[in-house]
């Protein structure tokens, strides 16, 4: 079985999964490694300095998915690696999606067949201003030409992360879709369970199965404790469709996304209840896949693959 079809089999069947925890914020802030203009960290792997940095954090990634017996997705750091913004860039002429799988393919080549590697996608504009989204069909036209680059360098599965508005959502299912790989839809949510666009995520979550079908749908950037609070509004409780979101990246500030935008120092709320916060998601809400970003590292990781062995919660109502 390949690695897409075996991924879709054993999400399917109930196993949990980890993902990575923070990379750009690590890069900026860990390692001093400048981001680039245009492009964030995703022309990094073409700096040897830069790329020994992301290894590195990748490797102790994999490293903690193999002890604990846990299979681990991982994705390029590309989600502001779009086509306007790679054309404007100093690696115009480079096959950054492509270059990427090659990088984490030849980082996971030690780490087993339980390791998946996806490319990541974001917006076109500015993810915490729904506002700048991108109506259905222009991105649909946007994102397909990065989408068939990822099908054509290996990647075994998509993912569109810190999504915020329905709109560019649904665009970039369809594009997506088209490659016929699996792939995931990661929204930015509010306590009050609505994409920063206002739309309910049950809603949202119902448009973009109507258009195409992704693997399943996840959450990022957003702390724990904000999604299981959107999870319980009357808006999305007891929806058919909210199982489909099985997924979080957690962020490890508690501040609401409009306060995290732009804000120059990371902010961080302390890491020893963030991992016991998500865990409630897998034994209230059948969460599977376990993540991090802004202000988490491989301690979370840990904390989470020590404890994600626990009997399965029951199965949702």
């Amino acid at each position: 079985m390949d690695q897409p079809s075996q991924l879709r089999e054993r999400l399917l069947l109930g196993e949990c999964f980890l993902t990575e925890a923070a990379v750009v914020e690590r890069m900026r802030r860990e390692f001093l490694i400048p981001a680039d203009d245009h492009l964030v960290y995703g022309g990094s792997i073409y700096d040897a300095h830069a790329r020994t940095a992301l290894a590195s954090i990748y490797r102790s990634y994999l490293q903690i998915a193999r002890s604990a017996s846990l299979p681990i997705l991982i994705t390029t750091s590309t989600r502001r690696s779009n086509p306007d913004r790679i054309s404007v860039s100093r690696f115009a002429n480079r096959n950054i999606h492509q270059d990427w799988v090659a990088f984490l393919r030849e980082i996971a080549a030690d780490f087993g067949d339980s390791t998946y590697i996806g490319c990541l996608l974001g917006t076109k504009g500015n993810a915490y201003q729904p506002q700048e989204a991108l109506p259905e069909e222009e991105a649909l036209s946007f994102h397909r030409t990065q989408c068939q680059a990822c099908l054509e360098g290996g990647a075994e599965f998509l993912m569109a992360g810190v999504i915020p508005s329905l709109s560019e959502a649904k665009g970039l299912a369809r594009a997506m879709g088209e490659t016929g790989l699996p792939f995931i839809i990661s929204f930015i949510v509010t306590r009050r369970g609505c994409l920063l666009d206002g739309t309910p995520i049950h809603e949202a979550i119902d448009a973009i199965d109507d258009a195409s079908t992704p693997l399943c749908f996840m959450v990022n950037c957003v702390h724990p404790d904000h999604v299981r609070a959107g999870l319980s509004a009357g808006v999305n409780r007891n929806r058919p469709s909210m199982r489909r979101l099985i997924g979080i990246q957690a962020n490890a500030s508690t501040l609401d996304p409009d306060e995290l935008d732009g804000r120059a120092e990371l902010h961080c709320d302390g890491s020893a209840s963030l991992s016991e916060s998500m865990l409630t998601l897998r034994r209230d809400h059948g969460f599977q896949i376990f993540g991090g970003c802004c202000g988490t590292d491989a301690t979370l990781l840990e904390d989470l693959a020590a404890r994600l062995h626990e009997p399965h919660p029951p199965s949702r109502p």
